[in-house]
């Protein structure tokens, strides 16, 4: 038997060999090392290891594989996982076809190992290399659970106390409405602070800025809860990243130290690091839009999403998590921190639809994951999403299994969250823990049943929820139709004519598995959504609209602004976020919904707010648990006689006071508050050349307002001949000069 499996495990490593870039180790301890780091080559599939090691000579081995597989020193062999890696593969392969992305990578974790690692894809499509175990990915908000390791390791020292509040670690902090100073570092954990959601100016830059933490301090300083601390679970990156400016406080040291010698170095994560430098080429997966490379991204949100890793890396995390707070003779957490962040945080809170894909736990995005809670088996989980990149992880704490699955370009955490349920549950098939793979619900209607006219009319209306707003009509025919608000008005979503069912809830034939239906709780109605999602073997609720009832007419202040654009000027100048390319808010009066404006960042994303309270300040409305996060009041701020607006921590000016420049040469003075300063070119019938003479960047945009090209330094720009007006946008320090020429082209 055991030559058998000796020849098929080194036919097994040769083909890893073939498909990784091998990086040579001079390390004396390989062979020690080898042993230790869980090679699973009894368990069917070899481990990172292999991936990057070079100097085992074949006898080394054979005669590791046979220590192994003969039981010198370990237990015997159980269950190969064989089944488990071909299904994992297969899925990883099939999701790159699906999406076109350009890598993913996977670690699966079983009986106290890292049972299979692999890459798929490249990391650098220009060299045609391979991810391999080393290879690091921004890993998103999958981040956040070293976070709250970090956050938990302090409560085991008794240096944070979870239900104490926030403003006795951080003094500084302070937000306008006054019960701020009732929000816990507990609610930080779990989403229940009552934050307006995300601050993300200046998230994701092309180079290191680390002053974001204290950006967000400043920003909630200016804002409102959107609702009382405790009441509702709705997902909160700032919650998190008040994090990284309350481990100095009590630690001496800032977050990025306190997490590398907390945690990260002794939990031997040795390829997982925080963008605090520009990472050597090879390090980390690329990203690609279209067929172009994208620079390194630098997510400045460092505890919200920050963190780069490995899937190994991170599933060293798990054995950690799977120990029950230990690693070997390591111990990161104390049992009761891992059991404590196993909890349901959502139980007692405001939540009329139960959720099993929003069961909060601490730092988890859920303690019950649905896909298994189908198959009677306990999961926690935890997402992560990035403009680049995309990741999910799983542990099934009863059955000692976890893994992470991790993506780069047009690759998501729901993308990773395929892969991973299928390696999960085919892996507890094989280990014997269920019976057989579940199969995934059939997309078949259910049989129609006609509604009353009550419930059509709960049905139909106005509804909202984060960055969306709808109008539902009921047809004659007792169907309903969708209607999504956009600056062209509303435009009929496509094949959204549902019917109801016989089961209560409407659906439509072309999609039988998304079913909604209506509830009522708090004084609000609302729409939730039963839906698949993952591997595709069971559907889960989830609230999704909030009903929105008219109001009195908005006043003629509010009225007259919503013919107007204002322009974004206080982001950084190497931003890679959508107000880079897209600057532009305005706000709009949506026909019907009387007492209520739009707030449109151009980008599709169209925000409800309510301008009842005053003629300066329309508020964030929606009291939505689970989906109604990142809302963000719209203040009417005096900037020398001009309205401008602050949204979040976004401010803009009005595109109707935008300074022509009608002669040349012009010199731009940055303003004493370092905002960026807008120039209009007008257009003429000949193409221009416009050059600019300045130590920072500078952006070019149509008539339109829509992005031509991004410019650093000293360069021109050539302005074609057309109609309007061209504009500029300068960044530069407060006091600099910015000269700028234009000459018709030779």
């Amino acid at each position: 038997m055991v030559p058998v499996i000796v020849s098929t495990l080194w036919k097994k490593y040769l083909t890893y060999k073939r498909t990784f870039p091998i990086f040579p180790s001079s390390e004396s301890n390989v062979l020690s090392k080898t042993l230790i780091l869980q090679l699973g080559f009894y368990s069917g599939g070899l481990t990172q290891t292999l991936f990057h090691k070079t100097r085992f000579e074949l006898s080394s081995i054979l005669t590791i594989l046979l220590v192994v597989l003969t039981g010198v020193g370990c237990d015997s062999p159980t269950t190969f996982y064989n089944a488990t890696i071909a299904e994992g593969t297969t899925a990883a392969n099939e999701m790159l076809e699906q999406t076109g992305s350009a890598s993913v990578s996977v670690a699966f974790v079983a009986d106290g190992k890292v049972v299979w690692a692999e890459g798929f894809g490249y990391a650098d499509r220009a060299t045609s290399t391979r991810p391999n175990a080393d290879t690091m990915y921004n890993i998103g908000s999958t981040g956040k659970m070293i976070s709250t390791t970090a956050v938990m390791m302090l409560v085991d020292q008794e240096l944070v106390n979870l239900e104490r509040p926030v403003i006795d670690y951080l003094p500084d902090f302070s937000m306008l409405s006054p019960e701020y100073a009732q929000v816990t570092v507990h609610m930080l954990l779990n989403h229940s602070s009552g934050f307006p959601g995300s601050d993300y100016r200046n998230t994701f830059t092309s180079g290191v800025y680390e002053d974001y933490h204290a950006q967000v301090l400043a920003s909630l300083s200016e804002e409102h809860l959107k609702a009382p601390p405790g009441y509702m679970n709705v997902y909160c990156n700032d919650g998190f990243s008040l994090i990284e400016s309350l481990v100095p406080v009590v630690t001496g040291r800032n977050y990025p130290e306190f997490i590398q010698e907390e945690i990260l170095s002794p939990l031997g994560m040795d390829h997982s690091r925080l963008p605090t430098e520009v990472f050597a080429p090879g390090t980390y997966a690329y990203s690609y839009t279209g067929d172009d490379k994208d620079p390194q991204a630098f997510i400045n949100a460092y505890a919200a999403g920050g963190l780069y890793s490995t899937p190994t890396d991170m599933a060293t995390w798990i054995l950690m998590i799977l120990g029950d707070g230990k690693l070997g003779n390591t111990r990161i957490l104390s049992e009761e921190a891992i059991e404590a962040m196993s909890v349901d945080q959502t139980v007692g809170t405001f939540n009329p639809v139960k959720s099993d894909n929003n069961r909060f736990g601490i730092g988890w995005d859920t303690i019950t994951d649905p896909a298994f809670q189908a198959v009677d088996v306990e999961a926690w989980a935890k997402g992560g999403d990035v403009q680049t990149y995309g990741t999910y992880m799983i542990v099934l704490p009863q059955q000692g299994m976890g893994v992470v699955v991790t993506g780069a370009s047009q690759f998501t955490s729901s993308n990773a969250r395929v892969i991973a349920e299928r390696i999960l549950l085919r892996a507890l098939v094989e280990k014997g823990a269920i019976s057989s793979m579940p199969e995934p619900l059939p997309a078949l209607p259910r049989p129609v049943e006609e509604p009353t006219d009550e419930k059509l009319s709960t049905m139909s209306g106005y509804f909202a929820t984060s960055g969306t707003i709808y109008r539902i009509d009921a047809n004659s025919d007792k169907t309903i139709s969708f209607f999504k608000f956009t600056s062209d008005g509303w435009t009929e979503t496509p094949h959204t004519r549902s019917q109801m069912r016989d089961d209560g809830l409407f659906s439509m034939d072309a999609k039988p598995l998304t079913e909604l239906g209506a509830v009522s709780a708090g004084g609000s109605d609302y729409i939730f959504s039963r839906n698949v999602g993952g591997y595709g073997n069971v559907q889960d609720d989830m609230l999704y609209l909030e009903k929105i009832v008219p109001a009195s007419p908005i006043s003629e202040a509010w009225a007259g602004r919503t013919t107007k654009t204002w322009l974004q000027v206080n982001n950084l100048p190497d931003t890679l976020d959508a107000t880079a390319k897209e600057p532009r808010l305005s706000l709009y009066s949506p026909e019907g919904m009387t007492g209520f404006l739009a707030a449109g960042a151009h980008d599709g994303s169209y925000f409800l707010e309510d301008p009842s309270k005053s003629d300066t300040l329309a508020t964030m409305y929606l009291i939505l648990p689970q989906t109604g996060r990142d809302l963000n009041d719209v203040f009417i701020v005096d900037n020398d006689g001009e309205e401008w607006i602050r949204f979040g921590s976004n401010v803009y000016r009005p595109q109707d006071g935008v300074s022509e420049l009608a002669n040349s040469p012009v010199t731009v003075t940055i303003g004493d508050d370092g905002y960026a300063e807008w120039r209009k070119f007008p257009s003429e019938s000949v193409e221009k050349i416009v050059t600019v003479t300045t130590q920072s960047v500078w952006r070019v945009f149509d008539s339109n307002l829509t992005w031509i090209e991004t410019l650093a330094g000293s360069d021109s720009a050539s302005l074609p001949a057309a109609s309007g007006d061209y504009y500029l946008l300068f960044y530069g320090s407060p006091g600099d000069e910015i000269l700028v020429e234009a000459n018709a082209s030779s």
